[in-house]
């Protein structure tokens, strides 16, 4: 099954997606109470095991009469993806990048991503990781936040890191919870206050373009965020090639203006 962001990826096939220090600003966050997210219809994971139940077509009971009456089939469910799938293709590919690069003394590996999260995912859901360095025990760094974007179901999913960046998905709605609701991409590239969709005027175009996936989802994938119906929330904001890099996959690209 092709997702509605398989195309896209598919057609602008661009150089490989570069690697991204996983470095914020900010300190670190301390976890609270999970809120219900504001939006019934939005695809973020929960903290809780996520299971699907099977639908079955219900039986219809005999009638009295010569008519027959029929069941309709019920319309099927969005396509779904095992968080597990997607942290393993994340996780692959920082162990992929660590393993050509060239680390400092005493970093051991990539970060490793622990997740809260079980269960399915929706195609264009959202959740949020741990990123704990891997490192000699005399040597510190701090932990991060990931949050992922997930783009297919292979496991293919975009994500940002960061020190001021939430570590659970419980944070991540918190966050959500305290934002505006019902903006539009314009809205989203104008200067706010408080929130992690911010981008104001000092956010790239790449990042600036990955909160507004993570914003859309949170939200339901409203219409009034992508006008065309194609999948892709605000693209007639950006220029094409942060489009395509962002949605290859990998840690949120460096900022391709430089």
């Amino acid at each position: 099954m092709r997702s509605r962001h398989q195309s896209i990826r598919g057609s602008w096939v661009l150089a490989i997606v570069l690697l991204v220090g996983a470095c914020g600003t900010g300190g670190e966050r301390t976890d609270t109470t999970t809120p219900a997210p504001s939006t019934a219809n939005t695809t973020v994971a929960t903290t809780t095991t996520l299971t699907t139940t099977p639908t079955t077509t219900p039986t219809t009971a005999p009638t009295t009469t010569e008519e027959s009456t029929t069941t309709s089939e019920p319309p099927p469910s969005a396509p779904q993806v095992d968080i597990e799938t997607v942290v393993s293709w994340a996780q692959t590919w920082m162990d992929d990048q660590f393993a050509r690069s060239d680390p400092p003394e005493g970093v051991t590996g990539a970060s490793e991503l622990q997740c809260r999260d079980k269960g399915l995912i929706a195609i264009g859901g959202v959740f949020a990781c741990a990123g704990v360095p891997r490192t000699e025990p005399d040597f510190q760094l701090d932990t991060t936040g990931v949050v992922v974007y997930v783009l297919d179901e292979p496991g293919t999913s975009v994500w940002e890191a960061g020190t001021d960046i939430p570590t659970t998905t419980g944070q991540l709605l918190e966050a959500y919870d305290r934002a505006p609701k019902g903006l539009f991409c314009r809205d989203l590239r104008s200067p706010q206050d408080g929130h992690p969709f911010d981008d104001g005027a000092s956010r790239p175009d790449e990042a600036a373009f990955f909160w507004s996936l993570v914003y859309w989802s949170l939200e339901g994938e409203p219409a009034r965020m992508d006008e065309d119906g194609n999948g892709i929330p605000c693209e007639t904001l950006f220029d094409s090639n942060i489009l395509v890099k962002v949605l290859e996959g990998g840690p949120v690209p460096l900022n391709l203006r430089d």
